[in-house]
């Protein structure tokens, strides 16, 4: 948002280098920075006329340890990551920074791949002795953190869950009443452990807050009322005189032994860590971790990696203001704050300008008691957050940073105060943000919307107005299931500069990847995101590479000739090529909305994989027995689709000649009959540049919607009726022989012909089990992690998918070796077994067990005789539990096996192999027509 120029970057990069106790004076017999040359003459002499803008060195040693090369403004990440490797390779340094002093990417050189560390990617500079911590484990990845730290923060969240029991106890009410009272008592907890590293420390600029007689230690070995009292009465009023009393109120447990219970759960618990970069997080580690599964405080949250792109795109610098007029927990000014502090002199001006005058927030709740403890632990800049409702109290050209995440669709009485009055919530917030900042060329603000703030016509006059008051800069669309689990509503970020003259263009840019996968554990993704594109590029002027990057660009002409909405649909015209005629959808098929008179049909819903699927009866005899009326019928050659969960495979077409129903909340349509081929639209529907444009037109809209107006608008190659049925003819051939073909590699199964001579055993007789290994896989890592999902229907290995984790000493004795068999013995996949024969480094999880064969049995015959009806009736038997079925190693072990001498087995094997090679050539059969039908479509995209 700011300008930034060249010194802007190093000033930037030479006071985090020295926040960091990295040593740069040229008169410091310890200096381990360099500046446009490396250290030796020898490394200079390799490096030539090369000029690495910065080399760290290993303290009293000609060892580099880190080349950081500075991003100059425009500049792409990866090309300044590139050049930092080219210096890195000649001197033999281990990483590679490439940062701007805002966005910072790394490279661990030996495995080309981002430092991790505590498991989140490094995305700031780093201390000499974390970088020794990679060099010495040879790993990109670290831990920092001490093992009881990491143990302590997993079980604080269970330690707040029996503390909820104990405050039920005293009559406390569920979510923010208990949330607050665990909170006060955690608080004292994590100031004395901070205090204590202080005091070993002995920094001039860390120095205590607190004398020891106030701290944990001091006060957590007393018992009962004298525990009780000392909290209240000395403790706590200690705070209340140092701070005020709205922040530290004496505790609501009457019961003492209430308090002892949660002292002695908390007292063995190390939550902050002197070694770490990470000091003064835990009480924001809690704070994260108890809103992931609870909605009590989810309206306050905001993820973290929104809250840090948003602060890294408006880069508050010290002597600016920060405000978060609805701060919630205080994510945002939190992140703030340690951006500045991580970039300033350290000094005592500047440290108490941060603390004191820098920092502003409201927060209508309580909850602005837990912001300012938060900030107390982060190093201050507590004292001007207060409890107040923002919308009752607006505030005239105040600040220079604006950052919030609006409080969703709520009502307000207090609209006339604000240029345009309403009872919209989401309209007065966002005047209230706007209103707060300083009209001046560097003022600036973030703000969190709901989609609906974007387009709904109420907010027309809003929009207007605030696009005439500021610069508009850019609207980043998120993607739909950010704010997961709190709400499913897609959410944009508006970013503003405060003067009054709006640019003719705004820019957009649609967020589809931010680097966390969108299931329910939203797991960290390695590597380049869009979040990251977004911040590489936030000073980029270069309009042809932004365009290139994804951005794109709105006429501010056209944004006010339409309602000043501002969804990027309304402005992109998606265009395809080929040789046929181009047709819009909207000429070729018509919307159908015959409702259901009487249930005397299936009620459909529409599968991702298997078109309409029919509801079970149970459903259908509820469905009937409340108003059906507003069911739709879907005819022979019709199609419906969810229009808010329109994504790959989600349309259906009816290929019977039966009638069927769908709910109110699908869209029913069928095809101009002379013009279009039903099976034919069918097909282009699946075809990957069609798939896209849907998922593009659906992203821009609130919930990833598509309308069917919207879905009129895609155009699609169209031959003559004609050539569109001889096309769905050669397609339903090929798909005939796929079909064929999948029976086959579905339905085969190896037939062993038990003989009476053969011995029969139980498993436990010639077999020794082993339970596999717990971690957290991702799709990072240098071994694979085998889990009960990875084996195939026909116990092969999925190649899809591939989870990973890293190798260490506890994970040794699961290394998989070639042969090994594993079971799963869990869940839909129980029973199922893997001959594991590849030569990929690979570990076995947890709901797997391997079995440990004695010489009597092949491995690989074992693996035939699981795939066999004789094993399957067994196994169905032995299997336990009933929505999860469970074959654990006791009774696997009951299993009998029929084994006959190690001969005969390898003829069984021979045997079998015949057989599955011809399985294997039906496999290839499905892969070539499959092809031949990607092929086909293909063709009709070709201009």
């Amino acid at each position: 948002m700011l300008k930034v120029i060249e010194r802007d970057v190093e000033t930037t990069i030479d006071y985090q280098l020295k926040n960091l106790n990295w040593k740069d004076l040229r008169t410091d017999p310890e200096r381990n920075v360099f500046k446009q040359q490396a250290k030796t003459e020898e490394q200079n002499k390799k490096l030539g006329s090369l000029k690495p803008d910065y080399v760290l060195y290993k303290s009293n040693s000609n060892q580099p340890l880190i080349v950081i090369e500075a991003k100059r403004p425009g500049e792409n990440i990866n090309n300044a990551i590139i050049q930092g490797k080219k210096y890195a390779d000649i001197i033999e340094a281990p990483i590679v920074i490439a940062t701007d002093g805002v966005f910072t990417k790394t490279l661990y050189k030996d495995e080309m791949k981002p430092l991790i560390i505590n498991n989140e990617e490094v995305d700031e500079l780093i201390r000499e002795i974390t970088a020794l911590k990679f060099l010495n484990e040879g790993s990109y990845e670290v831990s920092t953190l001490d093992k009881k730290v990491i143990q302590s923060r997993s079980e604080l969240i269970n330690i707040f869950k029996q503390s909820n029991d104990y405050l039920r106890s005293e009559g406390l009410t569920a979510g923010v009443e208990r949330f607050s009272e665990f909170s006060n008592i955690l608080f004292l907890k994590l100031i004395s452990e901070l205090e204590d590293i202080k005091d070993e420390l002995n920094s001039v600029y860390e120095q205590s807050i607190i004398e020891r007689e106030y701290r944990w230690n001091f006060f957590k070995n007393k018992k009962g009322i004298e525990l009780l009292d000392y909290v209240n009465n000395i403790v706590l009023k200690k705070f209340q005189d140092k701070y005020d009393k709205t922040i530290f109120q004496p505790l609501l447990i009457k019961n003492p032994y209430t308090l002892e219970r949660i002292v002695g759960r908390l007292d063995d618990l190390q939550l902050t860590d002197i070694n770490s970069d990470v000091k003064g997080d835990a009480f924001e580690y809690f704070l994260r971790s108890y809103n992931s599964g609870s909605k009590d405080l989810g309206e306050y949250f905001t993820p973290r990696h929104v809250i840090k792109t948003m602060v890294k795109l408006l880069s508050p610098r010290l002597g600016e203001t920060v405000y978060d007029p609805f701060c919630g927990t205080g994510g945002m000014l939190i992140e703030s704050f340690k951006h500045i502090r991580n970039s300033i002199p350290q000094n005592i001006k500047a440290i108490n300008l941060l603390r004191k005058d820098t920092i502003f927030g409201n927060e209508i709740t309580n909850t602005a008691r837990i912001t300012k403890m938060n900030m107390i632990l982060m190093g201050d800049g507590h004292s001007n957050i207060q409890r107040r409702d923002s919308l009752a109290n607006p505030v005239e050209s105040k600040h220079d940073i604006v950052i919030t995440n609006i409080p969703f669709a709520q009502t307000t009485e207090y609209g006339h105060l604000y240029d345009v009055p309403t009872n919209q919530g989401n309209s007065i917030c966002v005047q209230h943000a706007l209103k707060a900042l300083k009209n001046t060329e560097n003022s600036r603000a973030a703000l969190v919307v709901p989609d609906g703030f974007l387009y709904d016509r109420k907010y027309m006059k809003t929009r207007k107005f605030i696009m005439d008051r500021h610069q508009l800069k850019s609207v980043i669309s998120l993607p739909a299931g950010t704010f997961k689990p709190y709400t499913d509503v897609k959410t944009s970020i508006l970013l503003f500069k405060g003067s009054k003259n709006q640019d003719k263009k705004i820019w957009h840019f649609a967020v589809k990847n931010d680097g966390y996968t969108f299931n329910s554990k939203r797991e960290k993704k390695i590597g380049v995101n869009d979040l990251d594109i977004l911040i590489s590029e936030r000073n980029n002027n270069n309009v042809d590479e932004k365009i290139e990057f994804g951005f794109n660009l709105l006429d501010l002409k056209d944004v006010k000739s339409n309602d000043y909405r501002l969804l990027i649909n309304d402005y992109i015209s998606y265009k395809i090529e080929s040789n046929h005629r181009i047709e819009s959808l909207g000429n070729l098929i018509f919307e159908k909305k015959e409702k259901v008179k009487s249930l005397d049909m299936d009620i459909w819903t529409v599968s991702n994989t298997e078109g309409f699927v029919k509801q079970e009866e149970v459903f259908s005899e509820r469905v009937a027995s409340k108003n059906i009326s507003n069911y739709k019928i879907v005819g022979e050659s019709e199609f419906a689709y969810n229009p808010s969960r329109i994504n790959v495979g989600s349309i259906a077409l009816n290929e019977s000649n039966n009638l069927g129903c769908v709910s109110p909340m699908y869209v029913v349509f069928a095809c101009d009959n002379k013009k279009l081929y039903p099976a034919y639209l069918k097909h282009i529907l699946k075809h990957e540049k069609l798939k896209k444009i849907i998922l593009e037109k659906a992203y821009g809209s609130v919930r990833d919607t598509l309308k069917f107006s919207d879905l009129c608008e895609i155009e699609i190659p169209l031959p003559s009726i004609q050539e569109q049925k001889m096309i769905v003819s050669e397609i339903n051939n090929c798909a005939q022989i796929i079909d064929a073909s999948v029976s086959i590699v579905k339905n085969y199964k190896p037939f062993l012909e038990i003989k009476p001579d053969w011995e029969i055993y139980k498993l436990d007789e010639i077999c020794d089990f082993e339970y596999g290994y717990t971690d957290t896989s991702n799709t990072d890592g240098n071994v694979r992690y085998i889990r009960i999902t990875d084996i195939d229907f026909d116990g092969t290995l999925k190649k899809e998918e591939s989870k990973y984790i890293r190798s260490n000493n506890k994970n040794e004795k699961f290394k998989l070796t070639q042969n090994d068999l594993l079971v799963a013995r869990i869940g839909a996949t129980y029973g199922k077994t893997l001959l594991f024969d590849s030569n990929e480094a690979a570990v076995f999880a947890s709901y797997l067990i391997r079995l440990k064969l004695n010489k009597k049995v092949l491995p690989k015959y074992y693996f035939y005789f699981s795939l066999s009806d004789y094993y399957w009736e067994q196994v169905r038997l032995l299997v336990t539990g009933g929505a999860q079925p469970q074959l654990n190693a006791n009774r696997l072990s009951l299993l009998k096996i029929p084994v006959p001498t190690l001969k005969e087995q390898q003829k069984i094997i021979d045997q079998i192999d015949k057989e599955r090679h011809l399985v294997e050539a039906s496999k290839e059969i499905i892969e070539i027509f499959t092809q031949k039908i990607h092929g086909k479509i293909n063709r009709l995209f070709e201009s």
